[in-house]
């Protein structure tokens, strides 16, 4: 007789959708380091959508000086289990070609059904 309960836990699940432009403002990093922090202390699945402006945060080979690097930062999200996506069209209004390695593409026709998924939506 075993002593481990067979009703499975349920995980919640939490989606950052950010918004905002890298470097305009500290939006943008701000939470994406909130998703890293979260995803590290919970039992929980993390994802971050980009959408709008937020999809500039996806450009590959920033160059940013002597601020902080959102691309670097998004491998480390990568690195701890945060799943990365963004809506194509608005990448691609936006001219953003090349994205970070890791990050899935959605189709704006598949928003509804993805954003059903999740639990809890912070937007930023």
């Amino acid at each position: 007789m075993s002593c481990e309960s067979s009703v499975e836990r349920d995980v919640k699940e939490y989606l950052y959708i950010i918004t905002k432009p890298p470097y305009a403002s500290e939006v943008a990093l701000s939470a994406i380091n909130l998703a890293i922090t979260h995803a590290m202390n919970c039992d929980c699945k993390v994802s971050i959508l980009f959408a709008g402006d937020g999809v500039y945060c996806l450009t590959r080979n920033q160059k940013t000086g002597a601020m902080a690097s959102i691309e670097d930062l998004l491998y480390t999200a990568v690195s701890v289990g945060i799943s990365v996506y963004y809506v194509l069209e608005d990448a691609g209004e936006r001219g953003v070609a090349s994205v970070v390695e890791g990050a899935v593409a959605l189709e704006s026709c598949k928003l509804k059904e993805f954003l059903g998924k999740n639990m809890f939506m912070l937007v930023f």
